[in-house]
């Protein structure tokens, strides 16, 4: 029922619990409601029609606004509640189908229709899977001076902070936050606003929660990268790229200059 992250409908459960909606004349149509509900809620706050937003409402962003429900991050994990009803439609569309054509044409054609429909699921959620991603730390992570690490460009959704301090081992000051309070957005957006702003600033306010070095993303611009150079921090530049890293610790995030997640309570995307 899945391709990469997300649930999909596929053919067969749609076919199938449209054969069994016809045969039941009706009466099966509490699953297909609680289905309805379910999908539409899993489309998140506004309509998205291949990766464009139309800003067009739907119903979950109303129900953003109900506790506890604020606290979501992912309106797509819905749809794995509403595909449940939908698979017993299938269910019940494929048991109509394989008897029907059972008593007209003999067992073995039911169970024929049995085995085609189980090949085309299987077919449709089979994947070759991906390979291995090899990952070769940099050499200065394993030269970081003792204190903590500030990874810029700053962010709350920073996985690769995160996955390089699997090999530098020191306290950093951004990472990843699954749920964000207002303190942490505060707190981020001030060391951004720093950061852009006055940078000799940052440097203080950086010294004085014990970080002595800086380690540059990829993505970092060189109006930021430059006075952080000879800012008097140590630097780990690891602008030109970081092997492996991309399949690793950042599938899914876009980091660029600014705090990349949203402010707490605002739309998931």
């Amino acid at each position: 029922m899945s391709r990469g992250r997300a649930p999909f409908l596929g053919g067969p459960t749609i076919l199938l619990g449209a054969v069994a909606l016809v045969a039941a004349r009706g009466r099966r149509t509490i699953l297909l409601a609680v289905a309805s509900v379910f999908l539409i809620l899993s489309l998140g706050p506004s309509l998205k029609v291949f990766g464009t937003q139309t800003g067009f409402p739907l119903p979950y962003a109303t129900l953003m606004r109900v506790p506890p429900f604020q606290m979501a991050r992912d309106p797509q994990r819905l749809a794995i509640v509403g595909i449940w009803p939908l698979v017993c439609l299938a269910a019940l569309g494929l048991t109509t189908l394989a008897g029907s054509l059972a008593r007209r044409w003999g067992r073995a054609w039911g169970q024929v229709a049995v085995l085609i429909v189980t090949g085309w699921w299987a077919a449709e959620g089979w994947s070759s899977g991906h390979e291995p991603a090899t990952f070769v730390p940099p050499a200065a992570l394993a030269r970081i001076a003792p204190g903590a690490v500030v990874d810029v460009p700053l962010s709350l959704g920073d996985g690769l902070s995160m996955f390089l301090q699997v090999f530098h081992r020191r306290p950093i000051v951004s990472g990843y936050v699954s749920r964000v309070s207002l303190r942490q957005f505060e707190y981020i957006s001030e060391l951004q606003r720093l950061l852009d702003d006055d940078v000799p600033a940052f440097v203080r306010r950086m010294r004085a929660v014990g970080v002595n070095t800086v380690v540059l993303e990829p993505g970092t611009p060189e109006v930021i990268a430059a006075p952080l150079m000879s800012s008097g921090l140590a630097v780990v530049d690891l602008r030109a790229g970081v092997v492996g890293a991309a399949s690793v610790a950042t599938a899914g995030w876009r980091r660029a200059p600014g705090v990349s997640r949203a402010r707490p309570g605002g739309p998931s995307s």
